[in-house]
């Protein structure tokens, strides 16, 4: 559809839709798990409380409501077979609100928002997004995928700040706007990401391409011009870090790869080209690790920060808090190969 010169692509979406390359909404996001070490089983309440922000997408209801009335039984340990937080996190969301409504736990009594809330935060992503965002179902894919130039050879913004100080600075010869131009500015296109609830990824914009991901488990790379879809990857869980292109070798005909971290504390890099999976790594095995600050490539090398979710439930007296220590990983950019970790906190 084109109106006063402005070309609009139309996307299936359902809660969140980004207007990329232009702005991005950062709401409250969805988070990872967590799970104390301990494996005295708590006294289950016959109720759960209210649901409060429980009914609004996007919040850390979900984790406050397991950590509240599930995990009593659903701890990192399980001596009598019980599944544990973390192999529940492996499931799909509607695979564990089946759970949750089919069968009774031990008197605890969630409504249904509240189910729908824990299961998608222990996935990871919301409930209908598995395989709903495949760029080969999407009206809008791109017809030709025209080689990748150098990502140094043209403005870019490249991961979170920038540069390697995190400035989040600009300079005018890359920008080629001035102040006074920015209230003239106008939407060009729009892209919804398909059964999106938050938004909390920075795209990255390089090579004339906008490389997007949120809450729904899929990254896209899209043409800043036109907003049409080069390709999807689907990771499979909420990615709130903003995602980098760096060079690597020894992967064939690859030259540039976007890096991203996501919220089981996996790490990937794709071929930036075509979206095909280079390497996977997981640079945490606590329950609560995950990716929310933006992973940096320097010199072949790519420095994730590593991250919790203990604190949603940190006040809570019969939580024992804290077991989770965060971190820093520095990983070959080629390999995926850890070089060094380094924590943030002695272990407990």
């Amino acid at each position: 559809m084109r109106k006063r010169g402005t070309r609009t692509v139309n996307q299936v979406a359902t809660l969140s839709a980004a207007a990329l390359f232009v702005c991005t909404a950062f709401i409250g996001a969805q988070a990872p798990a967590s799970s104390p070490q301990t494996t005295t089983p708590a006294t289950p309440l016959a109720t759960a409380p209210p649901a409060g922000r429980g009914a609004l997408p996007g919040t850390e209801s979900g984790w406050a409501t397991f950590q509240g009335q599930c995990y009593g039984c659903h701890r990192n340990e399980s001596p009598d077979g019980t599944p544990t937080a973390w192999s529940i996190r492996q499931l799909t969301p509607e695979r564990i609100f089946e759970s949750l409504a089919g069968r009774n736990h031990g008197g605890v009594a969630l409504t249904d928002i509240q189910k729908t809330r824990v299961a998608e935060f222990m996935s990871g992503r919301p409930m209908g997004s598995l395989g709903a965002g495949e760029a080969a179902s999407l009206p809008n894919r791109c017809t030709t995928n025209a080689p990748m130039r150098d990502p140094a050879s043209g403005p870019s913004w490249n991961g979170w700040g920038n540069d390697l100080a995190n400035t989040r600075f600009q300079p005018a010869a890359a920008a080629r706007l001035a102040s006074a131009d920015v209230p003239r500015l106008k939407v060009r296109w729009a892209f919804g990401f398909p059964k999106g609830m938050t938004n909390n990824a920075q795209p990255a914009v390089v090579s004339g391409r906008v490389f997007a991901a949120s809450d729904n488990g899929y990254i896209y790379a899209l043409d800043a011009k036109t907003g049409c879809v080069y390709w999807s990857f689907q990771n499979g869980s909420i990615v709130r870090n903003s995602p980098t292109i760096g060079a690597v070798s020894g992967q064939g005909a690859t030259r540039w790869a976007v890096f991203f971290g996501d919220g089981h504390a996996n790490v990937f890099a794709l071929d930036a080209q075509d979206g095909r999976l280079l390497w996977k790594t997981r640079v945490d095995d606590h329950v609560v690790a995950r990716i929310t600050a933006g992973v940096k490539y320097h010199e072949g090398r790519v420095y994730v920060p590593i991250s919790g979710s203990e604190e949603f439930n940190s006040g809570n007296r019969d939580y024992p808090c804290c077991t989770a220590r965060g971190g820093v990983s520095a990983l070959d950019a080629s390999t995926g190969k850890e070089l060094w970790k380094t924590y943030l906190a002695d272990p407990p």
